[in-house]
């Protein structure tokens, strides 16, 4: 259980440390924009990797049984946040939306908040975290709640911190947007 504490600490950590501060800025700055990212995804994919092996090595105490009610919601649920979640992957080709990775050239678009965006800003975050807290719900042992509530509490803080990143860097284009 100690391995998978410790995954979930650095995958919700890079992410709230590194990807959503100052603190890209500044590596950006001294490595460049495509250097950090292939670092930054390596980085992730590693972390990503160790919190799934360590999920499937800890042990599964059971904290609590799900009541039969709660499993059609939940169920529900983790069904809508896959829709959202799809609905909000960026598309193979331009142009991506502007909350999605490499897509802040399309806040220039005057159609930039179209179909899903316009709904939730951060679709592909909002599906995640509707469907880890889904299975936070259904799953009830100690490693399902380390990996689902990692899991959630990382898409909930993403948007705040994606939009003050497109804030800082896009100014007004990125008010008019969010304005959308």
């Amino acid at each position: 259980m100690i391995a998978l504490l410790l995954a979930a600490m650095l995958f919700v950590g890079i992410h709230a440390i590194i990807s959503g501060t100052r603190l890209r800025a500044a590596l950006v700055g001294a490595i460049g924009e495509r250097a950090y990212l292939a670092g930054f995804s390596l980085l992730s994919i590693g972390a990503l990797g160790w919190l799934i092996l360590a999920y499937a090595a800890a042990p599964r105490p059971a904290l609590w049984s799900t009541p039969g009610w709660l499993r059609g919601v939940a169920m529900l649920g983790a069904f809508l946040g896959v829709v959202l979640a799809g609905g909000g992957a960026p598309p193979a080709g331009p142009p991506a939306a502007p909350t999605a990775p490499g897509g802040e050239g399309t806040l220039a678009r005057p159609d930039a908040a179209r179909g899903i965006l316009r709904v939730p800003r951060h679709p592909f975050l909002s599906g995640v975290a509707l469907w880890a807290f889904a299975h936070l719900l259904l799953n009830g042992d100690g490693a399902s709640l380390v990996l689902f509530a990692a899991l959630t509490v990382l898409a909930l803080i993403g948007p705040p911190s994606i939009d003050a990143k497109r804030a800082r860097a896009h100014g007004e284009r990125w008010r008019q947007f969010v304005g959308q």
